[in-house]
Order: structure tokens, then sequence, then C-alpha cells
């Protein structure tokens, strides 16, 4: 994991549109190598964005 990607305000930094729980969320996903369910638009693009086998 890149370290810009460790805290949740970095990747808010990158993508205004999502919130820090949203970012949060991201976060804690990858850190145990998890799936990211959601119904959320703009996180789900976000998350397949970064990796396709997240959500």
């Amino acid at each position: 994991m890149a370290s810009a990607t460790k805290h949740p305000l970095h990747l808010q930094a990158g993508k205004p549109q999502l919130s820090q729980q949203d970012c949060s969320a991201v976060v804690c996903a990858r850190k145990v190598v998890g799936r990211l369910l959601t119904s959320d638009n703009n996180l789900r693009k976000f998350a397949v964005s970064k990796n396709p086998d997240s959500v």
C-alpha cells in the first residue's frame, strides 16, 4: 500500500467528493485486504479505479 493511501485525509485530498468516512472505509478495506460494499456511486468508482477487485 502506497504511503499516500494509508491515511483517509490523503485520499480525500485527491478526491474531494468523498467524505472522510468514505475514505476511511477505503483505507480499512485495503488494510484487511477486504472488499468494499457500497451503493455510493462516487465511492464505488473511486475504489474500482484504485483496485478493480476491491468492490
